[in-house]
């Protein structure tokens, strides 16, 4: 049950990462155009 929290938690964190990357990328492509 520990190695399903954990893998949870790092999930959850990737996608935190990857929502924060596609914003700074959609305001980057705002600022070109």
């Amino acid at each position: 049950n520990l190695v399903l929290l954990t893998v949870v938690s790092v999930a959850s964190s990737c996608m935190i990462i990857v929502k924060h990357e596609l914003i700074l990328l959609f305001v980057f492509l705002n600022t070109i155009y």
